[in-house]
């Protein structure tokens, strides 16, 4: 049995130092093991990009205006006063803001932050990524008669742009992912992968000229998303879904690589899909794969560098929410922009996962899997009812207990088996004093408490 968990909730008999019945009602929500439970946040709906500029959330979907959460804020804001659109948004090191838009065309506006545009890509496929050079990178469109373009380079912050691609009667790549491997003695210049509907290219002179890899040529090949492993045993591996395009090519499924040059199938993509797959490497080892084709739209989970992958269940199952991006919060939660899944009335949403799902960088695997959390209770101060919602990461055996102020226990609300999952634990005040109260929640050595304060 793992060790657990946080729970607070309140109340007691005032004062009386023997176990006090109490009413406790449960609603569990039943889940796998490995689920990953989310909540809904604010009441967005349609979304499609997120970017966290520190504990600030920016969140963008096409036909909705750009929109901001701070912290401490109940619900979203609507982001910038000229009710800016785009499909996802980025905000430089320099502060710049771009802006990606994908309606009939694709392109990149940039600005700053008195709305004042200078800058725009109108090729682009994807946001800029820094460069080891500190210059600006975006995959973009291209054809064999514009050079092979595959890429965008700025020295300006987004400001101006010069195109870059595999040279004369070179088919476009069509560049949907870049990843950056930072210098090393491997790299001296570092190293950009980009991959796309022509395949795997990569450049060691930060973005000016590429070369392709065994992957590459024309319809033959599509990779579709991509990834760098940033720590733990498999750090440095990259990862890149591929979909065979026509006959000839290599088989469609998931490619592995040490260097970004030299590629190697190490099995199927997780859910089967490719087109519409999507790559997430967090700063704990992890990899996540979500998809935005498959049915359900799972999240799966490796922790073995892509090799294996655990299906941690849908992001959401009210309504129909596709996940278009996911991302790390900055106390490691995951979070969700989902479209409606193409579904008339249903329209996806905000979403991020109760617990914590990801650990520190190189954090030991124990602590990658978030195992229980408490949620706020409701009303606190109460003169009544509590409701208090604890969300487990696996199923466990817990004790909830009550103290007064003098450390006596005076009431137990729970002892016994919880399965993993949400569940709403409701107190009944009954002849309580007023005062503060400590909850405890207890398993597998671990205890947490929290404070509940009780009104006549």
């Amino acid at each position: 049995m793992r060790r657990l968990l946080s729970l607070v909730v309140g109340a007691l008999l005032a004062g009386a130092p023997t176990t006090t019945p109490c009413a406790l009602a449960q609603e569990p929500l039943t889940v796998q093991a490995d689920t990953l439970v989310w909540k809904q946040v604010g009441t967005l709906l349609d979304m499609g990009g997120l970017f966290f500029d520190g504990d600030t959330l920016y969140v963008s979907g096409i036909g909705n205006p750009i929109h901001v959460l701070r912290p401490g804020d109940a619900d979203f804001a609507e982001a910038f006063s000229s009710g800016i659109y785009g499909k996802d948004i980025i905000i430089t090191s320099k502060r710049t803001i771009c802006i990606l838009t994908i309606i009939g065309a694709s392109g990149l506006d940039c600005f700053d932050w008195a709305q004042t545009w200078y800058g725009e890509q109108e090729d682009a496929f994807t946001l800029p990524v820094a460069t080891p050079e500190g210059a600006l990178l975006l995959g973009t469109r291209g054809s064999a008669s514009d050079g092979g373009r595959l890429a965008a380079r700025s020295t300006d912050d987004g400001a101006t742009w010069t195109s870059q691609g595999l040279g004369e009667g070179t088919d476009g790549l069509g560049t949907t992912n870049l990843v950056v491997i930072p210098p090393s003695p491997d790299f001296p210049a570092g190293r950009i992968v980009a991959t796309g509907f022509g395949g795997i290219a990569y450049s060691d002179d930060d973005g000016r000229s590429w070369q392709p890899t065994a992957l590459y040529g024309g319809l033959a090949y599509a990779a579709w998303s991509s990834a760098r492993i940033p720590a733990g045993p498999y750090a440095g591996r990259l990862l890149v879904v591929v979909e065979r395009g026509q006959p000839g090519g290599e088989p469609t499924g998931l490619y592995a690589s040490p260097d970004g040059a030299a590629w190697s199938r190490i099995g199927d993509i997780p859910g089967g899909g490719a087109r519409g797959a999507e790559l997430l490497a967090v700063p704990d080892g992890a990899v996540y794969v979500y998809q935005s084709n498959t049915d359900g739209w799972p999240v799966w989970r490796s922790m073995d560098g892509g090799q294996s992958w655990a299906n941690l269940g849908p992001v959401w199952t009210e309504w129909p929410a596709e996940p278009r991006e996911i991302v790390v919060g900055p106390d490691g939660r995951l979070w969700a922009a989902c479209s409606g899944g193409g579904f008339a009335g249903f329209d996806g949403g905000v979403f991020r996962t109760v617990l914590p799902a990801v650990s520190a960088e190189n954090g030991p695997a124990e602590t990658r899997k978030p195992v229980a959390e408490l949620l706020p209770s409701y009303p606190n101060p109460s003169d009544g009812t509590v409701t208090l919602p604890l969300v487990l990461g696996t199923a466990a055996e817990v004790r909830v207990t009550v103290f007064d102020v003098l450390g006596r226990e005076v009431a137990v609300l729970h002892e016994g088996p919880l399965a993993a999952g949400e569940h709403r634990l409701q107190f009944v005040k009954a002849g309580l004093s007023a005062g503060v109260y400590l909850v405890r929640a207890e398993g597998s050595g671990v205890a947490v408490s929290r404070r509940l304060t009780v009104l006549r």
